[in-house]
């Protein structure tokens, strides 16, 4: 699935309300353009469902060691 801060709310209040068990995988750390993945992006979206065991984070496309570390310490 295609995430990205414009779409946060509408994950957690359409899909994720209708279907909270449903098991969705972020792709590229939930940026919206993963050939040039913003910081802040990335950690808006991870932040927001890190408390969500059913969302998942894809890495295709991050080359960036330091986006993917905070992939992992979020």
């Amino acid at each position: 699935f295609h995430g990205g801060p414009d779409k946060i709310e509408r994950i957690k209040t359409d899909i994720l309300k209708d279907v909270p068990d449903l098991i969705l995988i972020l792709a590229h750390l939930g940026a919206t353009n993963p050939s040039y993945p913003k910081k802040e992006e990335i950690k808006n979206v991870l932040t927001s469902f890190k408390d969500y065991s059913n969302i998942f984070f894809d890495i295709s496309g991050i080359s960036d060691r330091g986006l993917l570390k905070l992939g992992l310490e979020i």
